[in-house]
């Protein structure tokens, strides 16, 4: 049974529970199924090694979990991968120190909520943290559950973005017309600002709080709250993390993300490289800069930046994403289309990755990859849903399949009327169907969106020839010569700026870019001398 016909049948209150009780149950199961396997497996494996005298093993075991300790305290995800190695070492050796429990499940509880931030899947962390901070609550381990439990239950992605769009997608199809319009984004707004996101927060904040009673200066606890609320730089629990725990990163990183949400970019870069100071190492803090680099077009500092970043964790997404930008920018196609396949690789579903692999492989003249990614894109039915649709005309038109360019162009429309591209494109169908009458309202309708496209006066005006309308057939030409000649001196500042930066390939394709335009230009020329 698809996804679609299956996550309907949830939205029922008391199916929704049942449904969350299962999944829950399940999970647990096959939590309980793999942490018995590893010790039966970990029994094996000790079993050869000689015995340590006790006092020996005591103080590995403290050495090792105070190294854990060090690492979980770097709040990365590198840091939590070897916090995690350190206290399953600590288990190893001494299989009474209890604390590393407690210690797996917080470690666990923060990768899996650094994961869903990061809009990577995160069910692994789950159903790991979920079994230590159970194990956590055997021993006694209070504190620690509770910290685990709130980030666990922050970090829940059962149901995924995709089925969102699943849920509300089976409900467009029950309605039709203005309806439709008018109640699905109340819907999808309504569901994931109420119940499934309050289910997330609510309980994570109780069992803080809890805490929090009992000892008002838990830093832990109150940086956890930071993560889970929306921190402001007043905020006081933050001020209090600060104050208890200086060496600490993740205070200034949350700051920084605080400040980068209201647009002040400055003031953001500050706290994130303070959050640097802290840790030289922080990969997320160095993505943020890298991506402040790339927005003020500095982007030498940027590619160094996002490199850095990815040495520390390959998984970075929206490193890779801006990496992706930044070789678009230079002309680096390849490079790029390599990037924002890394990115759907890591995120199937990540719209923004998916649109510009399309959009690359189209740079590249790849027609039937571009429309795979396309297809991938219009399934999403996300905000890129019109762009995918009128991207696979285009695609379509350059394989000569004129009746599929048709199609694709008025389901973008069809989205929205208010865009140039679908009208422009019917028009160069028709234009090479030879039906030139409605080739001329096409390019006219594409005109009414944008005045200055310059193409699609081009073709009106050779339209107008077909149809021995002489006179606004001159208009039309004259109007794309200017356009034309206006384009062809932005590119020449564009090529001087690529010559400056070195980017031989943005160069060259500028160019080429350039030599067309003087094409169209002597053309333009042409007809107006002879028509």
């Amino acid at each position: 049974m698809s996804s679609s016909s299956r996550f309907p049948q949830l939205i029922g209150k008391n199916r929704l529970v049942s449904a969350w009780k299962f999944i829950t149950l399940s999970l647990f199961l096959i939590a309980a199924i793999l942490m018995l396997a590893s010790c039966h497996q970990e029994k094996i494996t000790t079993a050869t090694e000689p015995a340590l005298p006790r006092e020996t093993a005591r103080i590995m075991a403290e050495d090792l979990y105070q190294q854990g300790q060090e690492e979980l305290e770097k709040f990365t995800v590198p840091g939590y991968k070897e916090a995690i190695k350190y206290f399953e070492q600590v288990l190893a050796r001494k299989p009474d120190f209890y604390q590393a429990y407690g210690r797996l499940a917080v470690a666990y509880g923060l990768w899996a909520k650094e994961r869903k931030d990061l809009g990577l899947g995160n069910l692994d962390q789950w159903i790991k943290g979920s079994f230590y901070a159970s194990r956590a609550e055997e021993l006694g381990l209070h504190h620690d559950y509770f910290k685990a439990s709130s980030l666990l239950v922050n970090s829940r992605t059962f149901i995924t973005d995709y089925e969102y769009g699943e849920i509300f997608r089976s409900y467009e199809r029950s309605f039709s017309g203005d309806l439709a319009k008018n109640i699905i984004p109340q819907l999808r707004d309504l569901f994931e600002s109420s119940s499934f996101k309050i289910s997330t927060v609510f309980p994570a904040l109780k069992n803080l709080d809890t805490i929090l009673k009992d000892n008002p200066q838990e830093p832990e606890a109150l940086l956890f709250k930071t993560l889970i609320e929306m921190a402001t730089v007043d905020d006081e629990n933050l001020k209090k993390v600060m104050a208890l725990k200086p060496d600490w990163s993740l205070p200034y990183f949350v700051l920084g993300r605080f400040q980068r949400s209201r647009g002040d970019g400055a003031e953001a870069r500050k706290w994130f490289k303070l959050a640097l100071v802290k840790n030289p190492l922080h990969p997320r803090a160095l993505t943020e800069l890298g991506e402040l680099a790339f927005l003020e077009k500095d982007y030498e500092s940027a590619e160094e930046l996002l490199k850095q970043a990815l040495s520390l964790d390959n998984e970075m997404l929206r490193a890779h994403l801006v990496s992706g930008f930044i070789n678009r920018e230079k002309g680096n196609y390849e490079e790029a289309l390599s990037d924002f396949k890394t990115v759907t690789s890591l995120r199937p579903d990540q719209e923004e990755g998916t649109y510009y692999q399309a959009l690359s492989l189209i740079e590249l003249a790849r027609w039937p990859e571009a429309l795979d990614t396309l297809n991938s894109l219009v399934k999403l039915r996300g905000s890129y849903e019109m762009y995918g649709y009128a991207l696979k005309g285009l695609s379509y038109l350059m394989l000569d399949k004129l009746t599929e360019a048709e199609t694709e162009c008025r389901r973008a429309l069809a989205i929205s009327p208010n865009y140039y591209l679908p009208y422009y494109l019917l028009g160069l169908t028709c234009f090479r169907r030879q039906d030139f009458k409605k080739a001329s309202e096409h390019f006219l309708e594409s005109l009414k969106v944008d005045k200055t496209l310059a193409d699609a006066h081009y073709y009106l005006g050779q339209t107008y020839l077909e149809l021995k309308m002489s006179r606004k057939a001159q208009e039309e030409i004259k109007k794309a010569g200017d356009l034309f000649n206006f384009e062809s001196g932005q590119i020449d500042r564009q090529i001087e700026e690529a010559r400056g930066r070195g980017w031989t390939k943005k160069v060259e394709l500028l160019a080429r870019q350039k030599k067309e335009l003087e094409t169209k230009i002597a053309r333009c020329q042409e007809l107006l001398a002879t028509s």
